[in-house]
């Protein structure tokens, strides 16, 4: 049987990648975790569901794989291996550059 610091790991892996596809879904397979008597289980999981309530919001926004972590070193497997799409990484390439603008503009007027 598989532990639930291995499930905990592959949500936690999800998250680090920027994945939000595969947190919502890794936490909607892993019902077992939600059964756990662990408190700092449940602590973590109530946090990576709300994690992936947030990104659900911005990727329906944004585009799906806008929220891709493209400095991860996971990420250009997954896209060799068809795991991530031209279109998602053309959304999170956008997303990022977008957020670098806001982040110069809101840094020119504090000057």
């Amino acid at each position: 049987m598989i532990e639930e610091r291995h499930f905990l790991g592959a949500l936690q892996l999800a998250e680090a990648m920027g994945d939000a596809k595969s947190l919502d879904s890794g936490l909607a397979r892993y019902q077992s975790l939600a059964r756990s008597s662990d408190p700092a289980t449940q602590c973590e999981l109530s946090r990576l569901r709300a994690v992936s309530d947030a990104w659900i919001k911005v990727e329906s926004e944004y585009g799906a794989g806008s929220l891709l972590n493209l400095d991860h070193p996971l990420i250009p497997r997954d896209f060799k291996l068809g795991l991530i799409s031209t279109d998602e990484l053309a959304n999170a390439r956008q997303y990022r550059d977008g957020i670098k603008v806001l982040a110069l503009a809101e840094s020119a007027q504090q000057f």
